[in-house]
Order: C-alpha cells, then structure tokens, then sequence
C-alpha cells in the first residue's frame, strides 16, 4: 500500500514538474517578445515621409507690383509745389496755364517726338502722355511724363528717349541739361536750362522720393 502511494505521489510530482517546465518555455508563448510591438516602435524612430521638409511656396519671393500713377498728378504735384519765385510761364498740351495732356493734335505721334523728342517708332510704347514746358522757350525747358502701356518696357522707352534728345538737331539754343527718370509705369524725360532743370529734379525727388534717375547728363 505504502508502495503504491509512493508511486502515485511520484506520479504527480513528475506532472507537477513536467507543467512548470512548459510554462517557462518560450516555444509555448508565454515569455516571448512581442515582435510585432518592437518592429512598430522601431518604426517610430524612422522619419516621416510627409512633406514636413519641403519647402513652402508662400508667394514671399513673387515679383512686386509696378504702382501705377497718372502722368497729369504727377506733373501737377511737381508743379504746385515749386516755390513762386522759381516758377515760369508755363503751358503744356491744350492747357496754357500749367501742364496738361498731350491729346488730340497734341497726341499724334508726330507732335510728340517734336515737341517732347518721343520717337516715332516707340508711340506704341505710350498709352498717356502729360507735358509742361516754357512757354517762350521750349528749350529753357520742357518736361513729358510718358504713361507706359507695359511697365515692362521701361528701360527700353528710357533708352530712346536718351538716344534721341542727345541727338536732337536743336533751333533757338541748346539746353543746358538733360534727365531721363523712371517711376512706376511712368518714364519722365526733361531737358532745359541749369537753374531750371535743377529745381524740377529737386522737387521730383522730394514729392516722389521712389523716382529712379536713369540718365543724366550735361548737353553742352
């Protein structure tokens, strides 16, 4: 008897120790890494593919936008701003009082390159054009602010404008000076006596300080 209950509590200890034993085996999955959950944090550390480093197109570096002005304002702003004792005579288009726009007769692309030495071949160039001038003496002084129909030719109009009051075959004198400046879509040529010529860059400069002097220079 004693036998056989030796045996059967063998038995069961043998069981006991054989359970215990597949409990800790990793094959039965109860201690095993989770695979799964360490590919995915080792997927966290991997950089995102989501754009994050591409560079914004926040429209920082899109061109400005030319201002436009109106060749008359700008003409009558210079204009009433010159000081009593330096102002003259003046006439400009069909207005024989101060400037004026070249329209009409004025307009005509002939008219425009004797009087204000536009060249025929850029008229198309010009969309308005606003002039004040000496009325005793065109060459004491005369002013044209040329309205351009793209800002994009500026530099082209300022260009023939220069070439062709240099190369002027001039009557009753020659002026002093000469200025080609740029503004906006607006291209200013002038040419006249010293004195003149001086003041009106003065007060160019001062009422509109973004103007851009282009050419400059002495004609005798």
């Amino acid at each position: 008897m004693r036998k056989i209950l030796a045996l059967i509590l063998t038995a069961t200890l043998i069981l006991s120790l054989a359970g215990c034993q597949s409990g800790d085996d990793p094959a039965a999955g109860g201690s095993t890494p989770n695979e799964a959950g360490d590919s995915q944090s080792q997927g966290s550390d991997s950089p995102e593919e989501n754009g994050d480093n591409a560079p914004e197109e926040n429209g920082d570096n899109a061109p400005e936008e030319t201002v436009s002005y109106s060749p008359l304002d700008i003409l009558t702003t210079i204009w009433s701003s010159y000081p009593e004792d330096q102002k003259f005579a003046a006439a400009g288009g069909e207005s024989m009082d101060g400037p004026g726009l070249m329209t009409g007769d004025y307009g005509t692309k002939e008219t425009l390159d004797s009087i204000l030495a536009l060249p025929q071949d850029s008229y198309e160039l010009v969309s308005e054009t606003a002039c004040l001038m000496h009325m005793l003496n065109a060459n004491t002084f005369t002013c044209g602010v040329f309205k351009l129909s793209s800002s994009e030719d500026a530099s082209v109009l300022a260009s023939s404008l220069n070439d062709s009051i240099k190369n002027r075959q001039w009557m009753c004198g020659f002026p002093d000076k000469m200025m080609i400046a740029t503004l906006g879509d607006c291209v200013i040529s002038a040419f006249g006596s010293a004195e003149i010529m001086d003041t009106f860059k003065a007060e160019l400069s001062s009422n509109y300080p973004d103007a851009v002097i282009s050419y400059e220079e002495n004609l005798i």
